[in-house]
C-alpha cells in the first residue's frame, strides 16, 4: 500500500540522472564566477522569495552558478525549458532570510521564474516528535517549489490549481530527479518537503511518503476514493470544503505535514519497517471520503450506498 506508484517515464529519466550523476565531477559543479550584486529581476518582485532575497554566487554552500547551469545542460534539463519555446534558459542564486537560498530557472521568452525553488540542508525540526532516532539525520528541505509556464494559458484540460499564476511547466519529474542528485550528492539522508496544499502533496506521492504512518493512511485512501476525479476537480474540491470524511460527516481540513523522500539510515529503515505499513494500512482500511460531483442525485445515491454508486462518466486523476 506505501510502495511507491510506477511511473515508467519517472523511471527512465532517474535513470537517465543517475548516469549523469556519476559523469559530474564534483569540483566542476562548484564552479563560479564573481559578479557585482544585482536587484531581483522583475520576475522575482512577485515571488514569494522577494523578502529580504540577495543575489549569491553558490546554492547550499556547494553548487556554484556556471557549474550548475552546464550540468543542467548535460542532464538535459536547459533543452526542456528550450522545447517549450520559452527561451534560452539561464540560472540565478540568492538567499532568502539568511536561512534558505534560493535557486531559479530563467527563460528569456519571459520575465517571470520558470522554477523557484528554496531550499536549505539540516535536521529535522525539533517539533517533529515521531519517530524518535532521527535526530542525527540531515535534509535537503524544501520550503518552496514552483514550476510554472508563463507563457501557456490555462485550458480546460490543464486548468490552473490552487495558488497557481499559470499553467505548470510539465517538468516535475525532471525536477523531482534533480533534488534525488541534490541529496546524493550533498550525502543527506533524505529530501523532505511540507507540502502547502493538498494536490502539491499527490505530486509529490510518487515518490515521498508521510512520515507520519497514519496521515500517509489517511491520503492514500483520499487518491483511492477519489480515483474518478482529476486531480484540479479534487485540488478545488479540498479548498472549497466539497472532500466529505465519511467517518466525521465533515468536511476534510487539509494540515500541512512532512513528506520525506527516504534516502538511507534511520528515515528509510523507519518508511519500510513493518510498523509503519500496518499503522498506515490500517489508517487506510478505516478511512473513506467522497468527493462532491456538483450533481445532487448522484451524491445522495452514493451517500445511501455507502459511496459505492459509479459515476457514469468517470475521469481519472491526470
Amino acid at each position: 500500500m506505501t510502495e511507491f506508484a510506477e511511473d515508467p517515464k519517472l523511471r527512465r529519466i532517474e535513470r537517465h540522472y543517475l548516469k549523469v550523476f556519476h559523469y559530474l565531477e564534483p569540483a566542476s559543479l562548484r564552479t563560479h564566477v564573481s559578479r557585482e550584486p544585482e536587484w531581483p529581476d522583475a520576475g522575482a518582485l512577485g515571488s514569494a522569495s522577494v523578502k529580504s532575497d540577495r543575489p549569491q554566487d553558490t546554492f547550499l554552500d556547494f553548487y556554484g552558478r556556471e557549474g550548475l547551469a552546464a550540468a543542467l545542460e548535460v542532464y538535459g534539463l536547459f533543452d526542456e525549458v528550450r522545447r517549450r519555446g520559452l527561451g534560452e534558459p539561464s540560472l540565478s542564486f540568492s538567499r532568502f532570510e539568511d536561512t534558505y537560498d534560493v535557486l531559479r530557472i530563467h527563460g528569456s521568452a519571459s520575465p517571470h521564474p520558470l522554477v523557484e525553488l528554496i531550499a536549505k540542508t539540516g535536521p529535522l525540526p525539533p517539533e517533529v516528535r515521531e519517530p524518535p532516532g532521527l535526530g542525527a539525520c540531515n535534509f535537503l528541505h524544501v520550503k518552496w517549489l514552483r514550476m510554472q509556464n508563463p507563457l501557456a494559458p490555462p485550458s480546460p484540460d490543464k486548468p490552473l490549481l490552487p495558488g497557481q499564476a499559470f499553467p505548470g511547466l510539465g517538468m516535475g519529474r525532471e525536477v523531482l530527479s534533480l533534488l534525488q542528485m541534490m541529496a546524493h550528492r550533498l550525502d543527506l539522508d533524505g529530501v523532505v518537503e511540507v507540502p502547502e496544499r493538498l494536490h502539491n502533496a499527490a505530486l509529490y506521492f510518487v515518490r515521498f511518503r508521510f512520515l507520519n504512518p497514519e496521515e500517509q493512511g489517511v491520503f492514500t485512501s483520499i487518491l483511492r476514493d477519489t480515483r474518478e476525479h482529476t486531480l484540479a476537480d479534487l485540488a478545488w474540491g479540498v479548498e472549497c470544503g466539497a472532500l466529505l470524511d465519511l467517518n466525521s460527516h465533515k468536511p476534510f481540513r487539509w494540515l500541512p505535514r512532512e513528506q520525506v523522500l527516504p534516502r538511507r539510515g534511520p528515515v528509510l529503515e523507519w518508511l519500510e519497517s513493518a510498523e509503519y505499513r500496518d499503522r498506515a494500512r490500517q489508517a487506510m482500511e478505516r478511512s473513506r471520503f467522497q468527493l462532491s460531483t456538483g450533481d445532487i442525485t448522484l451524491d445522495e445515491v452514493r451517500a445511501a450506498t455507502g459511496g459505492s454508486a459509479e459515476n457514469p462518466f468517470p475521469v481519472k486523476i491526470k
